[in-house]
């Protein structure tokens, strides 16, 4: 009895610290205010306003939603319901916290086979030399978004355990724009070998214009018993 009881209260204290230490570094590295209404006008309120306008976003939600075998709302919860609200999700992740140059709405497959993103691309995702044009999707814009699709797809492919990704192939078939702009991305898992699930993905301009594509591969991590 004494270890389980032990147990309880360990996971409760972790539970509770990972709490304040969450607040913690919300606080510390908290955005100006003006910074934070740029991204929320500037990529947030214009990107779902084109994905609100890109008709075969319109039509894949219809289709998928009206199917039964695919959900919009993701296991993590926040306090905008079903809407991916990245910022304040995971507010200091690389691609999609606080500063992410994306607005993201996705699609996941029941049985977290598949997921698919629409994607709007702001005007700091492109490879522009000057400052008079955009230019086209900078490649590395490109494998970020790759990398935590398939991450997150893997995760939930199998219960939320940890997936660190071994091994990046990204192929960019040809200049993604505009950008700004919205695009389709779509992955799912090719195989599972038990220590490694390979996972591939493409990106196009949702009217079955690919541009570039992808294999991922992550490790399969188990979880260490406490007990």
């Amino acid at each position: 009895i004494w270890r389980y009881t032990t147990h309880f209260f360990l996971c409760y204290w972790k539970k509770i610290r990972g709490i304040v230490m969450s607040d913690t570094y919300r606080k510390r590295f908290e955005l100006p205010l003006g910074v934070q209404e740029w991204f929320s006008n500037e990529i947030d309120t214009k990107g779902k306003s084109a994905l609100i306008a890109a008709k075969w976003w319109k039509r894949e939600c219809a289709e998928k939603l009206g199917s039964g075998d695919w959900d919009d709302t993701w296991p993590s919860p926040n306090e905008h319901g079903g809407e991916f609200v990245h910022r304040s999700t995971l507010p200091l992740h690389y691609v999609v916290g606080r500063m992410s140059p994306f607005y993201i709405e996705r699609l996941l497959k029941k049985d977290n086979s598949r997921a698919i993103w629409a994607i709007y691309f702001g005007p700091y995702t492109s490879n522009a030399r000057g400052s008079t044009r955009t230019g086209v999707a900078q490649g590395g814009a490109i494998a970020t978004v790759f990398d935590i699709m398939t991450a997150q797809l893997a995760a939930e492919y199998i219960n939320g355990a940890h997936t660190p990704t071994t091994q990046i192939v990204v192929n960019l078939k040809r200049p993604t724009r505009p950008i700004p702009g919205v695009f389709r991305s779509e992955c799912w898992v090719a195989a599972d070998t038990g220590k490694r699930i390979l996972l591939k993905g493409e990106l196009s301009d949702g009217n079955g214009n690919i541009t570039c594509t992808c294999e991922f591969t992550v490790a399969r991590v188990k979880k260490k018993s406490k007990l």
